[in-house]
């Protein structure tokens, strides 16, 4: 694992980002819905994902740690 070239998410990004799938819709007054609300594309739950980490840190959220997560 010391030589993963990859970020590997912590159990407290992996939630984040399950609640962000489950639990966060959009109100889009372009869509021809009766509701228009949509879930997030890829697109703004990357830019979520990346607020995240400026946020909470890196260390918080993209360093695995095996005792932690």
């Amino acid at each position: 694992m010391e030589m993963n070239p990859f970020a590997l998410s912590s159990k407290l990004e992996a939630e984040f980002y399950i609640n962000l799938c489950n639990n966060l819709i959009i109100f889009d007054p372009s869509l021809k819905s009766k509701d228009k609300l949509r879930k997030l594309n890829i697109d703004e739950k990357s830019i979520l994902l990346t607020r995240s980490i400026g946020i909470l840190g890196h260390d918080k959220t993209f360093f695995w740690d095996p005792n932690r997560g």
